[in-house]
């Protein structure tokens, strides 16, 4: 299986040398090749990656990107035009699921489903956490479909082919997380979607400001996908 490997980065200069242990130590036999993608950093993100990169033993590049969810647009363009059948992103929160998800390529797991999601449960009682159960549930109600992770920002394993049935050239007009788009078109669409396990507790609610955005930005990309739907 040819799989991308893809690390959309913002100023996270200090979680890039770590990351780069588990890629020397495991890249070889899982990536085909490496996409880093620098979304206007302005710390020494983009410095380390020049860094750490070239002592990668596989193909890698570094592209620019103004956001989120255009580093996914490009990203997914990319491994299209390179006939990679499988992508992986690898978010901020990549410490929570990285060991699960490397055992889950590792053992081929992933290619029996669309959507893999590395899901960082909490078990906190706090705004966030229900902020969280919240937006899962609305999730749920609306594509008719359990779903168990609406954050989507630790590491995904996407089947390239499966987004056929999304317009991405209609959606990169939307400036909001794409996994989000992604997660509730595969749940209404009935993709198959596998996820990791959900009791590992390593996920601490973060601050209430940061979860209510994450909330509003989840309720946004719900409408205003299916508005695109139904102009489409």
């Amino acid at each position: 299986m040819k799989m991308l490997a893809v690390y959309p980065f913002s100023n996270q200069e200090n979680r890039i040398q770590p990351l780069f242990k588990f890629l020397h130590k495991e890249l070889p036999g899982l990536f085909s090749e490496v996409l880093f993608i620098n979304e206007m950093s302005h710390d020494q993100s983009l410095h380390v990656i020049n860094l750490e990169i070239e002592r990668l033993t596989v193909p890698s590049r570094i592209m620019e990107s103004p956001n989120r969810s255009s580093s996914f647009s490009a990203a997914i363009e990319y491994a299209n035009s390179r006939d990679f059948e499988f992508v992986t992103f690898i978010h901020e929160g990549w410490e929570d699921t990285i060991v699960e998800i490397i055992n889950i390529i590792k053992s081929f797991e992933y290619k029996n489903y669309d959507l893999v999601i590395g899901v960082r449960s909490t078990r906190d009682y706090s705004f966030g956490a229900f902020f969280d159960f919240t937006t899962k549930m609305i999730y749920s109600l609306m594509s008719k479909k359990k779903c168990y992770e609406v954050k989507c920002d630790s590491i995904n394993i996407l089947k390239v082919s499966s987004l056929n049935h999304i317009k991405l050239s209609s959606l990169i007009k939307l400036n909001s997380n794409f996994f989000l788009i992604v997660l509730y078109s595969f749940l209404k669409n009935k993709k198959e979607i596998l996820y990791t396990d959900l009791d590992n507790g390593l996920n601490s609610s973060s601050y209430v400001k940061l979860n209510t955005k994450r909330f509003l930005n989840s309720i946004k990309c719900l409408f205003t996908y299916k508005t695109y739907e139904i102009q489409d």
